[in-house]
C-alpha cells in the first residue's frame, strides 16, 4: 500500500475521527488507528487535542484543511444525513473523501490494524480518482 499511494502518502492532509451520539471527536493518539496511520507515513492533521469534541461552530475551520477523513460511526450512522448541516460545508465531505466506518473499529491488536488498513487504501484511492 505504501507503494501504491506514496505520492498521497507524502501529500494529502488526513485527519480521523469519531462520530458518536451527534457529536464529533479526535482520536486517542495512542490508539491502533493511530500507530497504523504513522506506520504507513499518513500526514495526520489533529483539529483537537485527543478524544475532545469539536464544536458545531468550529467544525468547518477545524476540518477543512483536510483532503480527507476517516470517521468511525455507529452502525448505519452518517453525519451527512444526521441532520448535520455544518458538515456537509467540510471540503472533504463535498469532495466525497470521507470514509465511514459503519461499527467501531476496536477489535483489537491485529485485527484493528487489518480493517483499518482497508480504510485507508479506500481513502487513499478516492483521493487519487
Amino acid at each position: 500500500m505504501k507503494e501504491r499511494h506514496a505520492r498521497s502518502l507524502a501529500s494529502k492532509q488526513i485527519v480521523l475521527l469519531n462520530y458518536v451520539n451527534q457529536k464529533v471527536n479526535g482520536v486517542n493518539r495512542k490508539g491502533i488507528s493511530t500507530q497504523v496511520a504513522e506506520d504507513l507515513g499518513v500526514q495526520l492533521q489533529w483539529p483537537v487535542e485527543g478524544q475532545k469534541e469539536i464544536s458545531t461552530e468550529n467544525l468547518v475551520t477545524s476540518l477543512d484543511s483536510a483532503d480527507g477523513m476517516i470517521v468511525t460511526t455507529a452502525p448505519g450512522v452518517d453525519p451527512v444525513t444526521d441532520d448535520r448541516a455544518m458538515w456537509n460545508r467540510i471540503r472533504a465531505v463535498q469532495g466525497d473523501n470521507v470514509v465511514y466506518t459503519g461499527g467501531n473499529i476496536n477489535y483489537g491488536s491485529v485485527y484493528t490494524a487489518m480493517r483499518t488498513l482497508d480504510y485507508f487504501d479506500d481513502l487513499f484511492t478516492r483521493l487519487e480518482n
